[in-house]
C-alpha cells in the first residue's frame, strides 16, 4: 500500500506519543463489565438530567474535569446513565477550555475504561480535534491511526484538519499515511493539501514517492491542476530523469490536462543540465507552437547552458531573440553572459552589456561587477580594474566585501599600498567591516612589497579584532619574517599561533625550514622534517625543493644530489620538474655535465616534460662550453614544442655570440626578439 511502502521509504521515525496514548488501544478494545446496580431513589426526570448535563458542561468548559466527573457520577441515579455520549460531551467541552492538562484528559479516559465503555467514532473525532487545537499534531495522528485499526470511520473534515497540520510541521511520513487512510475510505484529499504534500516530498528528494502518490490519486479520481504535476516534472528534470519528465508531460497532455510556460521551462532546464541542446531547443519551439510565450527564466536557462559550454555567440543570438520577442532580460541573464564574456577575455563585449544594463535601468549587482573586475585582473589590466572600481564606488553602486577584496588585491598588485590601507580605514568608518580575507589581502601585498613593519602594524590591529588573525594571516607573516630573518617577529607569530590554538601546518614548517636554511642550520631543518612526520604531516614537494634550492645555492651540489636521491626513494610523489631544474641549473653552473646528462635522462624516464627553465639551464650549459650552434638548435626545439624562450635565454645566447664576435647571428636573434615581442626586456 502507498502508506506503508512509501511512508517507510521516506522515514521510519515518528515522535513519541504523550502519556494519554496508553489509553488509546486499551480503551478501544477492552470493555470492563461492572456489576449491575439498582437505581437509587431520587429525582429521575428530564429536568434533573438536563441540570446535570449543564453542570458537566460548565465545569468542563472552565477547566475543572474533576468536578465535571462528580456531576457525571450523579447521573448514575438515573437508569441507563451516564453513557459514552455523556463522557464525549465532557471531553468535547474540556478540550475546548483554556488550560487543558493531558493528565486530566488521561483521568477522563481512565474513567471511561472503568465504566466499561468502548470509544465510538465521536470519541476519536473529539480527541483528534482537541489535540489539533492544542498543537499536538502527532498525538492527533496516532488517535486517527488507532481509529483506523479499529475499523471506525473518521470524518473527512477531521482527516483533512490532521493532514493540513502535519504538513505544517513537515511530517511527511504521517501525512502520506493519512492520505492512504483517506483513499481507503473513499475520501479524496483537497488539491491544495495534495499539492503541498507533493512539493514537500520533492524538496526532500522523494521524487519517486511523489510520483507514486500522484499516480494513485489520479486513479482514485483526483483531478490535478498545474500545481500538482508541474513540481513533479521539475523534480524529474532536476534529478536527471528527463525521460520520465517528458513521458509524464506527454501523458498529461494526452489526457487533456493543460500545461503552461513553467511546464516547458522545467523540461528546458532538465535538457540543458544534461547537455542536450537540440532537445532543449525543440521544447522551446514547441512551447511557441503551443501558444506559450517563453519567459525570461526559459531563455536564461538556454543562455546559461550555452555559456557553460563556451558557446558565447549562440548565447548572444538567444539574447537578441529575447529582445525581438519583447522579453526583457533580467540581471541574472546579463550576469551569465557577462561572466562568460569575461572568462573568454571579451571585456569589450562585457562592458557593452554593462552599458545596456545601465541604459535599461537593470540593477547592476556586485556579482556583475565582480565578474568584470576579475576578468580585467586576469587579463593583466589591474590598473584598469582599479579605475573602474573607483568610478563604481564614486557612483554609489553596490559594492560588497568580495568586490572590496578584489579592489584591495588590485591595489596591492600595483603597489598602491597606502591607498589600500586608507580605503580599509574608510570602510570601517562607514560601518563596513573588513573581513579576514580583506586583512590577509593587504598583509600579503605589504609583505610582497617589502613593507614588513607596516604589515606588522596591520597584523596587530587584526589581532585585536573579535576573530583575530587566521592561519592564512599567520603563515603570510611567518613567510615574510622568515625571508627577512626577523627572529623576534617569528617568535611573536609562533606565540600568537599557540594562543589561538593553531597547529603548524605544512606551509608553516616550510617557512621555518627556509629560515634555518638561510641561517645555514641544516640540523634544525632535519629536526623540523622529523617533527612534521611525528605530527602526521607529510612534507610536500615544495618543502623538499626549498631545502634542495638552499643546498644548491650554497654550492653543495653533491649534498643536494644525495638528499635528492634519498627523498626520491622515500616519497613516490617526489621529484617534480622544479626539483630537476634546481639540480640541473646548479650542476650546469658547476660544469658537472655528466650529472646534467644523467638528470636529463631521469626526466624523460619519469615521464616528466622539460619546461622553459629546463631548456634555459641546458642552453646556459652549452653556451658556457662554447657550443652555440647546439644551443641555437635547442632554442629552435623549444619553439617547435610551443615552449617560448624567455628573455634570459636570449640574453644568454647574445652574450655568447658577442664574446665570439659572431655579429650576424647576434643581429638575427635581435630581429627575432622584436618579432616575438621580447625586445627591450633586458
Amino acid at each position: 500500500m502507498l502508506c506503508k511502502s512509501h511512508a517507510l521509504g521516506i522515514q521510519k521515525k515518528l515522535p513519541a506519543f504523550r502519556p494519554v496514548s496508553r489509553f488509546l488501544r486499551s480503551s478501544a478494545l477492552e470493555a470492563v463489565n461492572l456489576p449491575e446496580e439498582s437505581p437509587a431513589e431520587g429525582p429521575q426526570n428530564a429536568s434533573f438530567l438536563r441540570f446535570l448535563q449543564l453542570e458537566v458542561q460548565f465545569y468542563a468548559s472552565n477547566g475543572c474535569p474533576a468536578d465535571a466527573l462528580k456531576a457525571l457520577n450523579y447521573m448514575r441515579k438515573i437508569r441507563g446513565k451516564p453513557t459514552i455520549l455523556d463522557y464525549n460531551h465532557l471531553l468535547y467541552h474540556y478540550l475546548k477550555a483554556r488550560n487543558v492538562s493531558l493528565d486530566h484528559v488521561s483521568v477522563v479516559l481512565n474513567e471511561i475504561r472503568k465504566s466499561g465503555f468502548s470509544w465510538n467514532a465521536s470519541t476519536y473525532n473529539i480527541l483528534t480535534n482537541g489535540f489539533v487545537k492544542l498543537g499536538l499534531y502527532n498525538d492527533a495522528f496516532r488517535v486517527v491511526c488507532d481509529m483506523y485499526e479499529n475499523g471506525l470511520l473518521p470524518s473527512f473534515t477531521c482527516l483533512m484538519v490532521v493532514l493540513r497540520k502535519l504538513l505544517v510541521v513537515d511530517d511527511l511520513v504521517a501525512s502520506v499515511t493519512v492520505v492512504e487512510m483517506m483513499l481507503k475510505w473513499g475520501y479524496i484529499p483537497t488539491p491544495p493539501s495534495v499539492n503541498l504534500l507533493i512539493l514537500r516530498l520533492i524538496r526532500c528528494a522523494c521524487i519517486r514517492e511523489a510520483f507514486s502518490l500522484f499516480y494513485i490519486l489520479l486513479e482514485k479520481g483526483f483531478y490535478p491542476n498545474l500545481y500538482s504535476y508541474n513540481p513533479i516534472i521539475d523534480g524529474f528534470c532536476k534529478y536527471g530523469m528527463n525521460t520520465n519528465a517528458l513521458a509524464l508531460f506527454a501523458c498529461l497532455r494526452k489526457k487533456g490536462y493543460t500545461s503552461n510556460v513553467y511546464s516547458y521551462t522545467a523540461l528546458i532546464h532538465g535538457f540543458c543540465r544534461e547537455g542536450l541542446w537540440e532537445d532543449a531547443n525543440w521544447v522551446l519551439n514547441h512551447m511557441v507552437l503551443d501558444g506559450h510565450q517563453p519567459n525570461v527564466v526559459s531563455y536564461t536557462a538556454l543562455i546559461k547552458f550555452l555559456c557553460d559550454h563556451g558557446k558565447l555567440e549562440k548565447a548572444f543570438t538567444i539574447l537578441h531573440k529575447m529582445e525581438q520577442q519583447k522579453c526583457e532580460p533580467d540581471s541574472i541573464t546579463y550576469n551569465v553572459i557577462i561572466r562568460e564574456s569575461c572568462r573568454q577575455g571579451r571585456i569589450v563585449d562585457a562592458c557593452e552589456l554593462l552599458r545596456v544594463m545601465d541604459a535599461k535601468k537593470c540593477p547592476i549587482d556586485a556579482f556583475t561587477l565582480s565578474a568584470l573586475v576579475g576578468a580585467l585582473v586576469d587579463a593583466g589590466q589591474a590598473g584598469s580594474a582599479i579605475k573602474f572600481l573607483r568610478s563604481v564606488s564614486a557612483m554609489g553602486s553596490v559594492v560588497d566585501v568580495v568586490l572590496w577584496n578584489i579592489y584591495f588585491d588590485c591595489l596591492c598588485h600595483e603597489g598602491l599600498l597606502e591607498e589600500a590601507l586608507s580605503q580599509a580605514s574608510k570602510m570601517k568608518e562607514n560601518g563596513f567591516l573588513p573581513t579576514a580575507c580583506t586583512y590577509n589581502t593587504i598583509i600579503n601585498g605589504l609583505c610582497k612589497g617589502g613593507y614588513l613593519q607596516e604589515a606588522c602594524e596591520l597584523f596587530s590591529l587584526f589581532e585585536h579584532m573579535g576573530s583575530g588573525p587566521d592561519m592564512v594571516s599567520c603563515n603570510t607573516m611567518l613567510s615574510a619574517s622568515c625571508k627577512q630573518m626577523d627572529s623576534s617577529l617569528i617568535r611573536r607569530l609562533l606565540h600568537v599561533m599557540e594562543v589561538k590554538g593553531y597547529k603548524l601546518d605544512a606551509i608553516s614548517y616550510t617557512c621555518l625550514i627556509q629560515y634555518f636554511c638561510l641561517e645555514d642550520k641544516y640540523s634544525e631543518c632535519s629536526k623540523l622534517l622529523k617533527s612534521m612526520g611525528s605530527g602526521g604531516l607529510a612534507p610536500g614537494i615544495v618543502t623538499y625543493n626549498v631545502l634542495l634550492h638552499s643546498l644548491c645555492k650554497k654550492g653543495l651540489v653533491r649534498n643536494a644530489y644525495k638528499f635528492f636521491m634519498d627523498i626520491k626513494r622515500l616519497d613516490s610523489m617526489f621529484p617534480d620538474i622544479v626539483s630537476y631544474n634546481i639540480l640541473i641549473h646548479a650542476a650546469a653552473k658547476e660544469k658537472k655535465n655528466l650529472l646534467v646528462a644523467k638528470l636529463l635522462n631521469d626526466i624523460f624516464d619519469s615521464g616528466l616534460v622539460p619546461d622553459a627553465v629546463t631548456y634555459g639551464s641546458l642552453i646556459y650549459c652549452l653556451c658556457k662550453e662554447g657550443s652555440i650552434s647546439a644551443a641555437m638548435k635547442l632554442c629552435c626545439q623549444m619553439k617547435e614544442k610551443e615552449i617560448y624562450p624567455s628573455i634570459v635565454i636570449y640574453n644568454t645566447l647574445l652574450d655568447a655570440l658577442l664574446r665570439r664576435r659572431k655579429f650576424w647571428q647576434k643581429f638575427s636573434i635581435t630581429i627575432y626578439k622584436f618579432a616575438t615581442g621580447t625586445a627591450g626586456q633586458s
